[in-house]
């Protein structure tokens, strides 16, 4: 875990890097101005890397520029941890929500709700795989792309996994397991794989901006210190 100063220097990097590689106006021929928490170096040795690479980067094309920061702020974020770095390399391309944050409560759903409502952070700073984050479908679905019940409702919607079970439905998310040619309800392990579970669908049923949810696979990890949130979705 990076000490606070090295933790500070390292999100206010990320959030630049998104900014630019988001949000820069092409028409702008001006960068962004870096934040002032950046400006002297001795910041530690990977935000000086990522700042060396980001100036060594071709203004011009401005897509091509755009391309490489998008590019360079994925090795910096699997940098960061090790947990960056597996989130990245096996759910990053599916439709996957990942998120981490504090357990606060004695009853954890009230954590997990949080969560999906990204209401919190996780303390350590690990990465988080949510594209829908700034999307303007939260306007109308605040928790976009998932309608949860309410803590309350949760349990039983949602039913206990062996580990064994756990990390086999994680593999299934790191594929497009909705056009799986033997779906895991077909396969001969169907049993150890999904044991006890049922159709309980957290994402929503709105059809927002000519996407529609259909499908979902969740797991829900918990222990005394954090929640985790892994999901996918299958969307058309």
């Amino acid at each position: 875990m990076f000490p606070p100063a090295d933790r500070t220097a390292l999100d206010l990097l990320d959030a630049r890097l998104e900014a630019l590689w988001r949000t820069w106006d092409e028409s702008d021929a001006s960068l962004p101005a870096e934040p002032s928490g950046l400006a002297a170096e001795g910041e530690g040795e990977l935000v000086n890397w990522a700042r060396g690479r980001l100036r060594s980067i071709p203004r011009e094309p401005k897509d091509a520029f755009c391309r490489e920061v998008g590019g360079l702020l994925l090795e910096f974020r699997a940098r960061r941890s090790p947990w960056n770095a597996a989130a990245l390399r096996l759910l990053y391309d599916p439709y996957t929500f990942v998120a981490t944050g504090p357990r606060r409560h004695g009853d954890w759903t009230h954590d997990v709700h949080a969560v999906l409502h990204r209401a919190v952070t996780d303390p350590r700073g690990w990465l988080r795989l949510d594209s829908d984050r700034a999307s303007p479908a939260r306007q109308a679905v605040p928790a976009y792309p998932f309608d949860p019940p309410d803590p309350a409702d949760m349990p039983a919607c949602l039913y206990p996994l062996e580990a064994r079970a756990a990390v086999a439905a994680l593999a299934v998310m790191a594929e497009e397991w909705q056009s799986e040619p033997a779906p895991v309800r077909s396969r001969t392990n169907r049993d150890a794989l999904l044991e006890g579970t049922g159709s309980h669908p957290f994402h929503t049923s709105a059809y927002i901006d000519g996407l529609y949810l259909f499908e979902d696979l969740g797991v829900i990890a918990v222990n005394d210190e954090e929640v985790g949130v892994f999901w996918s979705f299958g969307a058309y």
